[in-house]
């Protein structure tokens, strides 16, 4: 199954390339696909008629409250959106966010994890194509607050690098971590904080296929 989103007018050779095994695809879900509208937390404050808002209706009835009514929705999601709700609180998504199939296969190992100075770290691990055929992997750096102040989202997305390798290659991929990684907004001081404790750098080929982690226990910046 070959996922396309918006064509051009020059996507057939592209598609015939990759139908045709001349290429390897190499593309990510920029976000989740749920099995249902329903499962997307957004749609718990959703009109519950929103089926019958045709857009036909709503092209008619612009400004005319007879035809058109604008009902008030709360923004009670927060940060649960997207992978965020999916990862934190489910239900499990149909495609999850970073999620991309390919003709290559890829190992990854030897991660290591070094404080450089204070709150500021160097993440490397080694990337394999374990296949005969070249491509390109996604690769995602996620952090997961494992002992969180306050409810956030279960990990967040802090970085992705997109690595071509040929058939049996390996490299050395590196991130690094700035202590605004780290961070989260704090409505009582209304600025970014960024907490002490242990958080978990997580690397992955989707938000759902998480190959590598670390923990390390981070210290608040000094003023």
């Amino acid at each position: 199954m070959l996922w396309t989103s918006y064509l051009g007018s020059a996507t057939a050779e592209a598609l015939y390339d990759i139908l045709f095994g001349n290429v390897s695809p190499s593309a990510k879900l920029p976000f989740s696909i749920a099995s249902s509208l329903l499962d997307y937390r957004s749609m718990r404050n959703y009109p519950k008629d929103y089926a019958a808002f045709s857009l036909a209706r709503i092209q008619k009835g612009q400004g005319d409250p007879n035809i058109r009514q604008v009902s008030p929705s709360d923004y009670t999601e927060n940060l649960m959106v997207g992978y965020r709700q999916f990862d934190s609180e489910g239900p499990d998504p149909l495609y999850c966010f970073g999620h991309g199939l390919s003709y290559a296969a890829f190992s990854y190992d030897n991660m290591m994890v070094v404080e450089q100075e204070e709150g500021n770290y160097l993440v490397s691990f080694s990337l394999a194509n374990i296949s005969d055929v070249s491509g390109a992997e996604v690769v995602q750096l996620y952090i997961h607050p494992l002992t969180a102040k306050i409810y956030r989202p279960k990990q967040e997305l802090k970085g992705f690098k997109k690595v071509y390798l040929n058939a049996g290659e390996t490299a050395t991929i590196e991130f690094s971590v700035s202590p605004e990684d780290f961070s989260r907004w704090d409505i009582d001081t209304w600025r970014f904080v960024s907490d002490d404790g242990p958080y978990e750098i997580r690397i992955g080929s989707s938000s759902r296929d998480i190959r590598l982690h670390q923990a390390v226990k981070y210290k608040e910046r000094k003023p």
